[in-house]
């Protein structure tokens, strides 16, 4: 696929099915990046439940909110994970390139492999983010003791292994 300015050029100058073809891929190519998203988190089918029945989903919401009422204090993950610059600077090209690839390309398969690889990084630092724990509320003593580890959000690892990404069509 061209560009959108050799679809115009191309219609201009008679070659009406080429240029035809063209803007429909930059049309498809427009709907495409206009309805989807990489979604960071833990998406429904990676949402298992732990023996007290709460999801993995609840789980990390409950963690990144706080449960004053249990001793939990706030231990937000996936927005400060995502928003540290070196996480910035790395998924902003893919995404650049993603909507140039649909919006002046037509080429939804190369946007989606670019939104595949801005999910995985997203993932891999929020799972980092976890794993190293510098910046999460530290663990009681109590519960020191009783995990047997000082790192926050990492006991079982069932929630750490469900955060993923997925591309999904925006809500």
């Amino acid at each position: 696929m061209g560009s959108i300015f050799k679809g115009v050029k191309q219609f201009i100058s008679g070659k009406f099915t080429e240029s035809a073809e063209m803007i429909k891929g930059l049309v498809d190519g427009w709907r495409y990046f206009s309805q989807y998203e990489v979604f960071i988190g833990i998406p429904e089918e990676n949402n298992e439940e732990n023996e007290s029945g709460i999801s993995n989903a609840q789980l990390l919401y409950l963690h990144e909110q706080g449960v004053p009422s249990h001793n939990i204090p706030p231990r937000p993950v996936l927005n400060p994970a995502l928003s540290q610059e070196e996480v910035r600077s790395k998924i902003k090209p893919i995404m650049r390139d993603a909507a140039a690839q649909c919006l002046m390309h037509g080429n939804k398969e190369a946007a989606e492999r670019d939104f595949h690889k801005a999910g995985m990084i997203g993932r891999d630092a929020c799972k980092k983010y976890i794993t190293d724990g510098n910046n999460l509320a530290p663990n009681a003593p109590s519960t020191i003791r009783k995990k047997g580890s000082s790192t926050p959000l990492v006991d079982t690892a069932s929630m750490l292994n469900s955060i993923t990404y997925t591309i999904r069509k925006k809500r």
